[in-house]
This record gives C-alpha cells, structure tokens and sequence, in this order.
C-alpha cells in the first residue's frame, strides 16, 4: 500500500470521511451527537477550515482516502493570567481511519506525521480528547504514549 499524508483546506473530503466517526459518537451519545449529515457536516468543515491556526490531514493509500486528522494550533494565551503565556499546543479536534483500513500502522503514521507537524512549529505537547467508554481509541493513544491529564465529568439532571 502506498500511504501518503496531504494538508488540506477541503472539506468536501473531510465531510465525508467524517460519517463513520460522526455515527460512531452518534449511536454512542444520541443525547448529545445528531446523526450524520453530510451537507450540514460539510458546511461546518468550511468554515472551521478557514481559521488559520486550523488544518486538516488527509490519509491517503493508492488513490483513496482512507482517514484524516483535524489540527489547531491552540496558540500562547498572554492575557491569560492563569496560564504560562509560552504553553501552547497542537490540538487534535478529530481523528479517524476508515474501519477497513485500521489495525495496518495508518493511525501510527498519521500520529508520526502529526508529531513532526507539531514539532516544525516548536510545539512540544500534543492535547485531544477522548471520550470515556472509547476504549479502543484510549487504548491506541496510550500505546502512541499520551497520557491522561485531566478528566471532565458529567451530572445529569433529571
């Protein structure tokens, strides 16, 4: 397989790429996630793609895209008197390989190509979130060496 990683701009791509991750959070979260749609999805994508500190990755084998990674650059905070103002971080907002594509080292090398991203720009500490009872995606960033740092907790009312 011939794997190749292009920074893009194009939302069309990432739209659809996102539908199996977006259905995931769906039938996971219904509550909280609404089902897939691709013209809403697609709309969102293009204007978030237009931050400038914001970028998407396309994984791409042979002439298919198979995954992707959306990125921003969470800059130095020197208004902020209750964070260093030099901490700054590469923010993974999503990512994702399609279903028939992982478990073949794609995620392991979109994760290598995010690190050398990260570390082009100064960057040293690279943040995402993972949802709790994700436990395969918990699993595959523990093995990457992330770490968990803090955790966000939830009541609900009735």
């Amino acid at each position: 397989m011939n794997l190749q990683f292009e920074i893009t701009k194009d939302a069309t791509i990432i739209a659809k790429l996102n539908k199996t991750v977006q259905q995931k959070h769906h039938v996971a979260h219904p509550y909280r996630f609404n089902p897939y749609n691709e013209e809403k999805v697609k709309t969102w994508f293009v204007d978030f793609l237009r931050q400038e500190d914001t970028v998407a990755i396309l994984a791409k084998a042979d002439e298919e895209y198979i995954g992707y990674a959306v990125l921003k650059h969470r800059k130095k905070m020197t208004d902020n008197p209750f964070i260093d103002p030099d901490f700054e971080t590469l923010y993974i907002d999503q990512i994702s390989i399609e279903k028939a594509f992982q478990n073949q080292g794609i995620g392991d090398r979109l994760i290598e190509f995010i690190k050398t991203l990260a570390r082009q720009k100064g960057i040293t500490r690279i943040h995402l979130d993972v949802w709790s009872d994700n436990l395969q995606a918990k699993h595959f960033f523990q093995k990457k060496e992330f770490s968990t740092i803090r955790e966000i907790m939830e009541l609900e009312l009735d």
